[in-house]
């Protein structure tokens, strides 16, 4: 009896130490040369169910290191957080992952989905240094003695157009990611922006041209939910709901067309 005992004892050790060694895990390892940075506490933070925040793992930084590590059980997005002043998107998944903090800016490396996200986050902050030009011309065409039209007459064109770009990458990196990880994600982050959920025109074209499991996420769904009660939203939701219509009428009358034909 006791030999069964010790056999079913050794075959549950075994058991569990093969799934332990079988399951997905995730290490981060970070190096920052900020040196405010040092001394913190960094916190690994996720969103459950793309609704609630949650801490997943946490670390000092200590000299210039801090590591994070953690089993995977579903790609997800998270960031690592100090304060509003410091945070940083991440994407979770298996393998080992490199974060670097400097003065430069922030960036994850060591995976797919972390590669294209802070790609597309240099080519936004490509547009923002733009930005930050204009802004710099402006005070110098402002001390050369130029009249606020002058300069707005030379500037606000180049701003607009700069704002006009930054807006189609940021729905272009939604549409084409829609069916991952990435494309609700940073949705969430860009709807962040605004006080209350509201559907702008921006927000309607994206949600017109992403994939069905782009409404998967709860998130998305919830802000939609929301954004349909700001009064605010009732001008673009009226367009686009007139605009399908008449896209509607157009495929059935090409429709009977072909069918006559």
């Amino acid at each position: 009896m006791r030999k069964i005992h010790r056999l079913c004892c050794g075959v549950l050790v075994l058991t569990t130490a093969l799934l332990t060694s079988c399951s997905e895990e995730y290490s981060i390892a970070g190096r920052t040369t900020i040196p405010m940075l040092d001394g913190q506490m960094l916190h690994l933070r996720t969103t459950a169910d793309d609704m609630t925040q949650m801490d997943i793992d946490s670390c000092m930084v200590v000299h210039g290191h801090f590591s994070f590590y953690g089993d995977v059980d579903t790609v997800r997005m998270a960031q690592v957080y100090l304060s509003h002043d410091f945070s940083m998107p991440i994407v979770i998944e298996t393998g080992n992952l490199s974060i670097q903090v400097d003065n430069m800016g922030s960036r994850v490396t060591g995976s797919p989905m972390n590669d294209k996200l802070y790609k597309f986050f240099q080519k936004q902050a490509q547009l923002n240094n733009q930005l930050a030009d204009l802004d710099a011309k402006f005070l110098k065409m402002a001390n050369e003695g130029k009249t606020l039209d002058e300069i707005r007459a030379k500037l606000m064109p180049q701003r607009k157009k700069i704002l006009e770009r930054a807006e189609k990458e940021e729905a272009k990196f939604i549409v084409e990611n829609s069916d991952n990880i990435l494309g609700p994600g940073y949705f969430m982050m860009m709807s962040s922006q605004f006080p209350t959920p509201v559907i702008t025109e921006g927000i309607s074209r994206i949600l017109d041209e992403v994939s069905p499991e782009f409404f998967n996420s709860p998130y998305v769904r919830n802000y939609i939910y929301q954004a349909s009660l700001n009064p605010l939203s009732a001008p673009v939701l009226k367009r686009a709901d007139k605009n399908k219509k008449q896209e509607k009428k157009k495929r059935k009358r090409k429709e009977t067309q072909d069918w006559q034909e």
